[in-house]
């Protein structure tokens, strides 16, 4: 058991939580993230939204102890040969052997880094104890993030989901996607993605604080996926709202109005695209977050998954008021 006296240190030696650190937090944060203790007021900065970080790891050790939670490289030896930078892309499973809804998450992190630490693990562990099979997917990030690479990652982790999960309800997967992972989930969900790799579209699709236009500001997600030279031509090709059309998922959207990293307007963009083009949605503003809060816990955010949740099970046992072209703010 952890407690949240501990540090971090001491918590990623753990001979359990060994085996998935690497996938908990990018390699940079190891050295000053060590001596902290898992309190969330000692981490309330670094990970915001979080919650109970002694929780969250002892949900993860007790369920990887039981073999619930396993992670595997969803490209095969052959194509990892072919092309070292497909060798890190994979996937952490989450079974829950008592359901078969699928949720497939994407973290941000500007493609730069997989955020995990709290839009990965955490959220997957708020959506297996909401009745769904998780799989988080760990894609490429800079210097090898260059459109479509990213893309191409989703395709084959929903190719490897497919051939080993077939029991599951994959046509009506749920796809959630946050910050620059909001972009790689809006962006698959156009003809930029599954129609290219015959594969099912997303039932419902979940964007958090999403990276919508490229073209919008000369930041780093831009210039990790796209370069820094890119022609504004390539900018509008690989942005979301551009490619947005009637086929679109039923999708539900938020973002804090007080988001310092991803400007406001990338939601505010998302919603008249879909509005224009007659896609269900709903869209949701918290006027006090920010970004990166994730499950949202301790925020005006917190219970956001389950307004998500009911939204889009409303909308499958027909009781739910569609927000056809017109956004919902709270």
């Amino acid at each position: 058991m952890f407690y949240e006296n501990q540090t971090m240190k001491e918590v990623l030696q753990d001979k359990t939580i060994e085996t998935v650190k690497d996938l908990l937090f990018p390699p940079n944060f190891f050295d000053w993230i060590y001596e902290d203790k898992i309190t969330p007021k000692v981490l309330s900065e670094s990970f915001k939204g979080v919650g109970n970080y002694a929780e969250r790891f002892n949900f993860l050790k007790t369920h990887i102890e039981a073999g619930d939670i396993t992670r595997d490289k969803i490209y095969s030896p052959s194509e990892i040969e072919s092309d070292k930078t497909k060798e890190n892309v994979q996937v952490l499973k989450y079974k829950n052997s008592s359901s078969k809804k699928i949720a497939v998450i994407i973290p941000g992190g500007g493609y730069s880094d997989v955020c995990s630490y709290s839009e990965g693990f955490p959220i997957a562990q708020e959506m297996w104890e909401r009745g769904y099979n998780c799989f988080v997917l760990y894609y490429r990030v800079f210097p090898h993030a260059y459109m479509p690479n990213p893309i191409e990652d989703v395709a084959r982790a929903m190719k490897y989901i497919i051939e080993n999960y077939s029991e599951l309800y994959i046509s009506d997967y749920l796809l959630m996607g946050f910050s620059a992972g909001g972009h790689l989930a809006g962006i698959w969900a156009t003809k930029q993605g599954y129609p290219r790799y015959n594969l099912p579209k997303p039932k419902f699709l979940s964007l958090t604080y999403p990276v919508i236009d490229l073209s919008l500001k000369k930041g780093v997600t831009r210039a990790n996926c796209l370069g820094e030279n890119c022609s504004e031509e390539e900018a509008k090709k690989y942005s979301v709202h551009t490619n947005v059309d009637e086929n679109y998922p039923e999708t539900y959207l938020w973002q804090g109005r007080n988001d310092q990293c991803i400007s406001f307007e990338n939601s505010v963009i998302i919603d008249k695209a879909l509005t224009e083009n007659n896609v269900k949605h709903k869209y949701v503003v918290y006027d006090d977050t920010c970004h990166g809060f994730g499950v949202g816990k301790g925020t005006c955010a917190e219970g956001w998954i389950d307004n998500m949740l009911k939204f889009f099970n409303a909308r499958v046992y027909g009781t739910a008021s569609s927000l056809r072209g017109k956004p919902s703010e709270i």
